[in-house]
């Protein structure tokens, strides 16, 4: 029961950011960004893809950056 309360705990902070904050993940190897001015070197995907968010939606990618 304890790690389903810490889920929903997660869970309800995650909700309740602001959609200024940033969620840094240092084990990530891929990161998104909505903001194209904080990427560099950006360029158009040959082949755009459609990707899921956590929140259950999707986005589609059509540029790639450093």
């Amino acid at each position: 029961m304890a790690g389903i309360t810490s889920a929903f705990n997660a869970i309800r902070a995650f909700c309740a950011l602001s959609q200024s904050v940033w969620i840094l993940d240092s084990g990530a190897s891929e990161h998104m960004s909505l903001k194209p001015d904080f990427l560099h070197d950006l360029s158009p995907l040959a082949h755009p893809m459609m990707i899921n968010l956590p929140d259950g939606t999707q986005v589609k990618v059509i540029h790639k950056g450093t």
